[in-house]
This record gives C-alpha cells, sequence and structure tokens, in this order.
C-alpha cells in the first residue's frame, strides 16, 4: 500500500477517460481540462462520504428520470438535463473504474484515510461493534472545519445513544 501522489492520481484518471471514451462531452476541452473537472466531483464525492457505487446509483436513477419526461420539460430543458445527467454518469463511472484500478494498485489519496474506515465501518458490522465498544466518547477539535464525510465517520464510530442501544 501506498499514497499515491497527485501526478499518478490525474495520470490513472486521464488514462481511464482515454480508454472508456468517458467524459466526450468536455472532448474539445482536452483530456486534462476534463480529468480536473472530473477531480473536482471526486472531492464533492469524497467531502459527502459517497461512495462510487452509489454515484453510479444516483446517476442511472438521474438518467431514468430524465429520459422519462413528464412533458414538464421543453425539448431544450430535456436536452440540457440529458446532457448534464449523462455527465454525470460518466463521472461516476470513473469514480468506479478509478477506485477499482487504484486498488488494484495498492494506492490510497488522502480522501481514502477518511473514505476507507467509513467504508469498513459501513460494510462491516463486527468491525463496527468493535470500534463503538472500545471509545464512547470522542472530543473533535476544529468542529466548524469537519466536512460530511467526516461528520459521518464520527458518527459511525460514536452513534447517536439510541441507534447504538438498537443494534
Amino acid at each position: 500500500i501506498e499514497m499515491a501522489d497527485a501526478v499518478q492520481q490525474r495520470k490513472l484518471l486521464r488514462d481511464l477517460i482515454v480508454e472508456h471514451k468517458l467524459m466526450r462531452m468536455d472532448a474539445g476541452l482536452g483530456v486534462d481540462a476534463a480529468a480536473q473537472k472530473v477531480e473536482e466531483y471526486f472531492e464533492l464525492f469524497a467531502n459527502n462520504a459517497i461512495e462510487p457505487s452509489h454515484a453510479v446509483a444516483k446517476a442511472q436513477q438521474w438518467l431514468t428520470d430524465v429520459e422519462q419526461n413528464d412533458g414538464s420539460l421543453d425539448a431544450l430543458a430535456h436536452a440540457a438535463a440529458l446532457e448534464r445527467a449523462s455527465r454525470f454518469a460518466d463521472v461516476a463511472r470513473l469514480a468506479e473504474l478509478y477506485d477499482t484500478a487504484a486498488r488494484s494498485r495498492g494506492w490510497y489519496g488522502f480522501d481514502d484515510l477518511i473514505m476507507h474506515p467509513v467504508r469498513m465501518l459501513r460494510t462491516s458490522r463486527a468491525t463496527a461493534i468493535l470500534v463503538q465498544d472500545e471509545f464512547r466518547h470522542y472530543v473533535v477539535d476544529e468542529f466548524p472545519d469537519v466536512n460530511a464525510a467526516q461528520i459521518e465517520f464520527m458518527r459511525l464510530l460514536a452513534p447517536p445513544f439510541e441507534e447504538h442501544r438498537n443494534q
């Protein structure tokens, strides 16, 4: 396992964009510009503890909803909504591809320092129970500066009393 630097991460992302022919709507800007836009989405996903698989599911739902236009959108608005949903679907797919490729290389990024434990606590009841039993109280310095992913991590470490009691 190693911490991947920004250059390694960007190269992998560029390679995935090209190999899987994603982000075509940004092709005129070049692969680097498309990769930069994708990285901004990845940061939003990480800051909100959104797993790639959840992003893909949301993208599919969004595309389905837009394709089933109930008549509330005129032709131009419908075309724009399809473009936005398609772009998000590409980004979500890239998040999934990137996550798989990075893991296969043993790479972790800074965001994984929060997302990996969140993933473990979400998916392994045994792990969650053991960790929650170890410490019952936490002190968080600079709480106004935490993001949603960090709050989710704390919630999983020390769930509200009622939630913890009902497990």
